[in-house]
């Protein structure tokens, strides 16, 4: 395996890596959002 190889390999997944986590983020963020709109229609 050349340097070239890794260095392809590690780019790969190290975007496998940023897309899940800004999507768990992104997950995250939308169900905060849900849990604050709903709490606030429930409260007096």
């Amino acid at each position: 395996m050349k340097l070239d190889d890794l260095l392809m390999v590690y780019d790969k997944e190290k975007q496998k890596f940023l897309s899940s986590f800004v999507g768990q983020n992104i997950k995250v963020n939308v169900v905060m959002a849900i849990i604050e709109t709903q709490g606030s229609l429930y409260s007096p």
